[in-house]
């Protein structure tokens, strides 16, 4: 597929789109490493906040919060980091039961 498409506009679209995530990806990874541990200590007490503040919501009521994280990007940016040749190459990554 991807041979079959080089070259066409979805494809440059595409290149565009994978290389802005990367510019975003490693401005992320450069404020994240850049924290220091006094940021560290408040986000860690801004998250206790977060926390503390829906175990009272679970406790205090019986509605119920459901979280749905799509994980299928960042399972796909390890693959890349661990496997640098996959960048620009499309793949899948999950199990047998994906298939």
């Amino acid at each position: 597929v991807d041979q079959m498409t080089k070259g066409s506009p979805f494809y440059k679209n595409e290149l565009k789109r994978a290389e802005a995530h990367e510019r975003r990806l490693a401005r992320a990874l450069g404020r994240i490493n850049a924290l220091e541990e006094a940021d560290w200590r408040r986000i860690r007490a801004e998250v206790d906040i977060a926390a503390q503040h829906l175990e009272q919501i679970r406790e205090s009521s019986s509605r119920r919060i459901y979280a749905v994280v799509d994980m299928d990007a960042f399972f796909a940016m390890v693959e890349e980091r661990a496997d640098p040749t996959l960048k620009g190459v499309p793949f899948a990554v999950g199990g047998k039961a994906m298939l």
